[in-house]
């Protein structure tokens, strides 16, 4: 299934405010491509009222083919970015919380493990992670985390470097209980909270409204000290 418009549409959005703004976030279940295992579900706990929730679990340190493979096309000024994730980890817990994020922008080979980070054991009984606003993610909750910033147990995510312009970033599922909802790429001299992350996500508009009106400005974000 492709949505082509919809990434021409974002990259105006995010064309508007790109060089001002230090989050760029964007839904994850509005992307350029999406593979066959992946659904968008609809909840009123997405922050549109949907999220993406994937079939199967892959169980390996690649998604291993383009149907666990999602993508998206992200318009950031040039600069070095934290990845933040909006998810929620299901009652499986070490067997619903990991999934695998492209090893920097562009396009990836599905079957390259080299080519992916395997993010793994976000769950609370394996370990204690805390989200931008300093409170311990629990599971079965809606949760912003800095992967960037997060030491996971199996590979950690590293920073993503854009020269400016159109970037592709593309999301790997790898369990059926890991759902996603919202990714944000943050310059990473800045630390923003969950309020200015959902403010980011929600100025997100509609089709029609990137036609007719721009984005406002973001909230002002807090300096790292």
């Amino acid at each position: 299934m492709k949505k082509i418009s919809i990434a021409s549409l974002l990259s105006v959005a995010f064309a508007a405010t790109s060089t001002q703004a230090a989050i760029v976030a964007f839904e994850a279940e509005i992307a350029t491509t999406l593979g066959s295992n992946f659904t968008v579900a609809s909840s009123i706990a997405g922050s549109s009222g949907s999220y993406l929730s994937s079939a199967g679990t892959v169980g390996s340190n690649s998604p291993g083919s383009a149907a666990a493979i999602a993508s998206y096309s992200v318009n950031l000024a040039a600069g070095t970015y934290d990845l933040y994730a909006r998810f929620y980890i299901g009652p499986g817990d070490a067997s619903d919380d990991s999934f695998y994020a492209g090893v920097g922008f562009g396009t990836k080979s599905p079957t390259s493990d080299a080519d992916w980070y395997h993010v793994n054991q976000l769950g609370a009984t394996k370990n204690s992670f805390t989200d931008p606003d300093g409170f311990e993610i629990t599971n079965q909750t809606w949760v912003w985390l800095n992967l960037t910033d997060t030491t996971t147990e199996v590979e950690n995510v590293g920073s993503y470097v854009s020269t400016g312009g159109s970037e592709i970033f593309q999301y790997g599922h790898r369990e059926d209980g890991f759902l996603i909802d919202a990714f944000a790429f943050v310059t990473g001299t800045e630390t923003p909270t969950v309020a200015n992350l959902d403010a980011a996500v929600a100025t997100i508009p509609e089709p029609s409204a990137v036609l007719l009106g721009s984005l406002g400005m973001l909230p002002l974000l807090r300096r790292r000290r």
